[in-house]
């Protein structure tokens, strides 16, 4: 066994970068909520980037390494320790068995990603080893972990010998207890945006939205005092194809932000879908955080993809030149 669980929060999952291939058959994607953080720890390990990791959605979390290994933490800062001594986000580091890492509070962003050399070893299920909380299957037994789960990796294709990280500038923009902070978001219009009144077109666009706490991995909904998305006229419209990042708005007029575990389908309007390049940043907003959305084209969606890309890639090289055997 490589590492055991001590002590664990709610909704602690393995996740990967998500299905490939089955939503034919009506199985979403899932996966990790943020998969710019998944690919960029295990990047850092010389990882497949889809290797099974740990999706921790909250501290506290403190876990055992049975064997020497070397992990990478990524996303939010939880405050983690190992053997006490503080773990940035986005360095790698060798540990040796016996040695016990820490997440204790949470300091930056909603969820953090724990990357193993080699990835979390479990079984792969329809395309995918990550957990499909509601269908219970892929993950460790298809549930959330639990303390006293023991978990093996994958035999590592590279291991590296000393500690090395990189700085994401993006972690400074992202919400902080004690300094709130609003989340800009990239976003464009989608399928029925003409359908909405020209007030809530102005209200999507000009509003300070609230994360609210009846949000999950299937969906983020938002909140406004004062901004209701409503329609010019009644819609009726058959369920249809849906992705991460769409906008959909429910007759209340309460946008919901689709997220990694959204069905395959739905029938409520669409106003917007947030950019590809942007999706990783709405999955770390904290609960009771603050995000706008920001209208962009085609064009700039596909820059900013294209920029993530090329960083990513440049980590890839980065790392190819630093003591990995």
């Amino acid at each position: 066994m490589l590492m055991e669980i001590l002590q664990v929060s709610a909704l602690t999952t393995v996740q990967d970068t998500g299905r490939q291939g089955v939503r034919c058959y009506g199985v979403g994607a899932g996966g990790a909520m943020d998969t710019f953080s998944v690919r960029l720890g295990n990047l850092m390990l010389g990882n497949a980037e889809d290797a099974a990791v740990l999706e921790i959605s909250m501290p506290p979390f403190r876990v055992r390494f049975e064997q020497s290994t070397a992990i990478c933490l990524t996303g939010a800062d939880f405050g983690a320790r190992l053997d006490g001594q503080p773990f940035s986000p986005g360095w790698a580091w060798p540990v040796e068995g016996g040695q016990v890492l820490e997440l204790t509070r949470p300091v930056c962003a909603a969820r953090a990603y724990l990357c193993v050399a080699g990835g979390v070893d479990v079984p792969v299920v329809l395309n995918g080893r990550g957990t499909h909380l509601r269908g219970g299957f892929g993950g460790f037994e298809g549930r959330q972990l639990r303390k006293g789960d023991r978990l093996m990796a994958e035999q590592p294709r590279r291991m590296l010998r000393r500690r090395y990280g990189v700085q994401l500038a993006e972690l400074a923009m992202l919400p902080r207890p004690h300094r709130p902070t609003v989340t800009r978001v990239r976003a464009m219009p989608a399928g029925e945006y003409e359908r909405f009144t020209l007030k809530a077109r102005e209200a999507f666009w000009s509003s300070e939205w609230q994360l609210s706490t009846q949000s999950n991995r299937m969906g983020l909904r938002l909140m406004h005092a004062d901004a209701r998305l409503l329609l010019e006229a009644p819609l009726e419209m058959q369920s249809h194809g849906i992705m991460p990042g769409v906008v959909q708005v429910p007759p209340g007029g309460t946008p919901i932000v689709l997220m990694a575990d959204t069905n395959v389908q739905g029938g409520y309007p669409k106003i917007a879908a947030v950019i590809s390049a942007d999706l990783w940043r709405v999955a770390q907003i904290p609960l009771g955080a603050r995000l706008t959305f920001e209208r962009v084209d085609r064009g700039t969606a596909v820059a900013a993809l294209r920029a993530q890309e090329q960083w990513l890639e440049s980590v890839r090289q980065r790392v190819d030149t630093w003591v990995l055997d």
